[in-house]
């Protein structure tokens, strides 16, 4: 039987032509469905409930989120004879090193490029082209990021390439008198078929911007106002305001950028933010059935990396010990939320990847050493809250490996005093 592979994907998306050029290295058949970000179908909603953004994956009814993820499935899943990952695994390392560094560095910056102006624009332009000479940088006198092989970093790039017209329209520079080298390198990676098929004609993405801007209007006044969106865990109420100063927080492996905003709160955060195709607000790790994700456990643990280390996790845990007030029982409210997210994902199993310890156990048994100080200044009890949850860290203490990890919960409690003597939480 012929595997059935689906895409839920948006023509602009340079993360989903990501998914499309690694299907077409592959000769990969797949059904292309077309997706309306203003008007989310479905079979998005339940495909991607943590995200609720594109691509998707499908294989074989199995939903695969996130594009460079896909990318890497797509590799293992069909190795055949068009590696897109060294096998070496240091040389992966550094591949996935530089596809993280482009997730978090170059898309930050472009939603100004074509959608802002002024001061705004001015720094998400040298943001850019600083980016851009750092990749020019590591791809020095090589064919393509990998060496002579076209791979896994210029497939995390490529796609933007086809929205440097619309940068350099809007935002009156040229990216090929800054970077020539990026230029050159993406002129060969569109001799590949796999590219030429998958990236639109980069005037069809010029043209297509007043459209968006038009369309944007139902949630940004103007394109140089950004949505503030609420993290309070429980409201998510958009406010809007210009941008009024530079990029000064970016979270670990969401692809985004924040900025401050006029008479915005300190409860929000402002984000340059299209979902789907450029960035989705941060409110979306909120919503959704995590579980949702339990039928394909290889693709849902780097959503729950993603969960873990992203700052709506890290931000409320440390407002929680390290605040007072109502700021401390926003973060509260919002950390157990998660908390139960979690527990609720963990289920009946040992583990969460079930009877194994593994991935996404070591990426949340860290925090364990921190759970004395965040019940004893946020006065409640995780266990009493999250028996399952507190099970399995005693599971977790078990293992010789997690107890010479971890640092001594009353350490921590001891240093947290400290840290919050110097936030002026004492």
């Amino acid at each position: 039987m012929a595997d059935e592979v689906i895409l839920l994907d948006y023509w602009p998306s340079a993360f989903g032509m990501r998914t499309r050029i690694a299907l077409e290295e592959k000769n990969i058949k797949y059904d292309h469905r077309e997706q309306d970000l203003f008007n989310k179908s479905q079979i998005l909603l339940e495909t991607n409930p943590v995200h609720k953004k594109i691509p998707v994956l499908i294989h074989n009814g199995k939903p695969v989120c996130e594009s460079l993820i896909q990318v890497e499935y797509i590799d293992e899943t069909w190795p055949g004879e068009t590696p897109l990952l060294p096998s070496d695994p240091y040389q992966r390392a550094e591949a996935k090193f530089w596809g993280d560094f482009i997730d978090k560095k170059v898309s930050g910056p472009t939603w100004v490029l074509w959608g802002g102006k002024g001061e705004a624009q001015e720094a998400g332009k040298k943001e850019f082209i600083d980016v851009l000479k750092t990749l020019e940088t590591e791809l020095g006198d090589k064919t393509y990021f990998g060496g002579e092989s076209f791979g896994y970093v210029d497939i995390a790039l490529i796609g933007f390439y086809s929205w440097f017209d619309a940068y350099e329209k809007f935002a009156n520079f040229s990216i090929e008198a800054e970077c020539p080298k990026v230029i050159a390198w993406a002129k060969r990676c569109l001799k590949r078929e796999s590219v030429a098929k998958s990236l639109p004609d980069s005037d069809k993405i010029t043209k297509y911007i007043p459209e968006l801007k038009k369309r944007l209007g139902e949630t940004c006044t103007t394109p140089t106002h950004y949505a503030v969106l609420s993290i309070d865990g429980s409201s998510h109420n958009p406010l809007y305001g210009p941008i009024t100063g530079t990029t000064v927080k970016e979270c670990g492996c969401a692809r985004f950028t924040h900025y401050y905003v006029t008479a915005a709160p300190p409860s929000h955060y402002a984000v340059s933010s299209i979902d789907g195709f450029s960035q989705s607000g941060l409110c979306d790790l909120h919503t959704g059935p995590v579980a949702g994700r339990r039928n394909n456990p290889k693709a849902f643990l780097p959503l729950i990396r993603c969960l873990l280390t992203h700052i709506l996790f890290y931000d409320p845990s440390w407002k929680v010990w390290g605040t007072t007030g109502e700021e401390q029982v926003k973060a509260k409210k919002e950390l157990l939320e998660h908390f139960k997210t979690l527990e609720t994902e963990l289920g009946d199993k040992t583990y969460y990847g079930g009877d194994v310890f593994g991935f996404v156990d070591i990426a949340l048994m860290g925090y364990y050493s921190w759970f004395k100080a965040i019940e004893k200044f946020g006065e409640f009890s995780i266990e009493a809250e999250f028996p399952v949850l507190s099970q399995w860290t005693k599971r977790c203490l078990e293992r010789e490996s997690v107890v010479h990890s971890i640092a001594d919960s009353d350490k921590i409690i001891e240093y947290a005093y400290v840290l919050r003597r110097k936030l002026g939480a004492e």
